[in-house]
């Protein structure tokens, strides 16, 4: 048995159907199409978010395991779907550029060169890593528009054909008018905005919750770009004394002092601060900064320059 506003509803679109092409079933045919995108869009970026968090996930892995900045670009590794490996062959190929001079690629793939880039060419190299992010991040953005156009023009879509049923309905019945005359009209109005609700719904809820993901990941993507960038500096960059001393430990050899003097007097050093010259070591096999207490960090730079 058909509920009461059930039957209603149905007597009601069937009225507002049965109105002129424009703009009743234009409207009718316009949130139909606005539902169908926005369904579109929410399953898409639905399994591309997933996707390019375990892309991601398999492509940084990767990253921690190499010895070098260049080798997953020289092996042509690349994680399909991964905004990581958008990011990273940014960089890489600039990297690969001005460590070739500009000139071919070798026979083997291996770039021959580490440790002699400047301070410039480490510049342009951040820049490219910026516009791999800004690339990544334009691909996990697209098709918030289309989201947009739904649940912002699906109530202003359904509020047109209301209305439109609505004077349609007086012009046609005149002056003696009732509520019985009137209820198919009403009815026709009011299912006309039901539906535009309902296509507009899921668009807001799927836009706050894909908005909340698609931040997530360019945070995630933000910190790898940041860590990214001090591994290619550290393998990358050509070194100066100050370098050396804060990353390696390797402290110069002072006026009136031989090089057996300093190297006997840093190796006592290094066993008692072997620990914290380890973790400042490991800076070059991983792409992130590895977590050393401050004031730690501080007394073993001042031992070895001391």
């Amino acid at each position: 048995m058909m509920l009461p506003f059930t039957a209603l509803g149905s007597v009601g679109l069937s009225y507002a159907l049965e109105q002129d092409v424009f703009p009743v079933r234009f409207v009718m045919w316009g949130l139909f199409m606005l539902s169908l995108l926005s369904w579109a869009v929410i399953v898409s970026k639905s399994i591309t978010l997933l996707r390019s968090r375990s892309s991601d996930a398999a492509f940084v892995s990767k990253v921690r395991v190499s010895k070098r900045p260049l080798d997953l670009y020289e092996a042509d590794e690349e994680g399909p779907e991964s905004p990581a490996s958008t990011l990273y062959r940014k960089g890489a190929r600039e990297a690969t550029y001005h460590l070739l001079k500009g000139g071919p690629a070798p026979a083997d793939g291996k770039v021959k060169g580490s440790a002699c880039l400047s301070q410039g060419q480490m510049r342009l190299i951040q820049e490219a890593f910026l516009r791999g992010e800004d690339e990544a991040a334009l691909k996990l953005r697209s098709g918030f528009s289309i989201l947009n156009a739904a649940y912002i023009g699906a109530p202003f879509l359904g509020l047109l054909g209301a209305l439109w049923v609505l004077m349609s309905a007086f012009s046609s019945v005149g002056e003696g008018a009732d509520l019985i005359q009137l209820s198919p009209a009403v009815s026709g109005a009011l299912g006309i905005l039901v539906t535009a609700v309902l296509v507009a719904t899921p668009a807001v809820f799927a836009q706050i919750i894909l908005h909340a993901v698609g931040r997530e990941r360019l945070k995630v993507l933000g910190d790898f770009r940041v860590g990214l960038s001090r591994w290619f500096e550290y393998g990358l960059a050509a070194k100066t004394v100050a370098h050396d001393a804060e990353y390696q430990g390797f402290p110069t050899t002072a006026p009136g002092e031989s090089a057996a003097d300093v190297t006997g007097v840093a190796r006592r050093k290094r066993r008692q601060l072997g620990p914290i010259f380890d973790r400042m070591e490991d800076s070059h096999h991983s792409y992130s900064e590895p977590e050393i207490n401050p004031i730690a960090r501080q007394t073993a730079l001042q031992s070895v320059q001391a």
